[in-house]
């Protein structure tokens, strides 16, 4: 019931929109998906770098400290912002995984 009185008044707002302003803010969305798509990758260049140099410096791959801080630093942030810190964590650990795997598979 509450689920659906907020779907109508989204909707009702929608509307009252109009559909150029709804392409303009989708349209919006769009390209910071993009951004953040462009980040990621970014970072996993980054990651397998960094895999590169630890192997060269005979450090290990695995460093779970300096993972839980990067998640606690993210953590932070998002409460900062406003935003739901434990999504925010969730995503975090995500990307630390795709960034750990990039480490692994870099060629030596």
């Amino acid at each position: 019931m509450v689920r659906q009185a907020a779907s109508d008044a989204a909707g009702a707002a929608a509307a009252t929109m109009g559909p150029d302003l709804l392409a303009d803010l989708r349209a919006s969305l769009d390209a910071i998906d993009a951004d953040i798509v462009d980040l990621v990758a970014r970072r996993i260049g980054v990651a397998r770098e960094l895999g590169l140099a630890k192997r060269s410096s005979g450090m290990p791959l695995f460093q779970p400290e300096r993972e839980a801080a990067v998640v606690r630093r993210a953590a932070a942030r998002a409460r900062e912002l406003g935003l739901d810190e434990e999504a925010l964590r969730a995503l975090f650990w995500a990307l630390i995984a795709q960034c750990r795997n990039a480490q692994a598979e870099a060629p030596s």
